[in-house]
């Protein structure tokens, strides 16, 4: 199993998990859940994808 730092997971250019979350909130905006919990959600969808990778 791979080892990562939280900092490398979230701002490294390899995974890049905020800036995918970021598009994500910018490019699919969604009115009918609240911006804090679909950000919390995001944040956990874009983390476990980058971990599968």
């Amino acid at each position: 199993m791979a080892k990562i730092t939280v900092k490398e997971l979230y701002y490294g250019e390899r995974y890049g998990v905020m800036g995918e979350v970021f598009k994500a909130m910018l490019l699919v905006p969604d009115k009918t859940v609240d911006e804090q919990t679909r950000l919390e959600l995001e944040i956990v969808r874009q983390t476990l994808i980058a971990a599968e990778k």
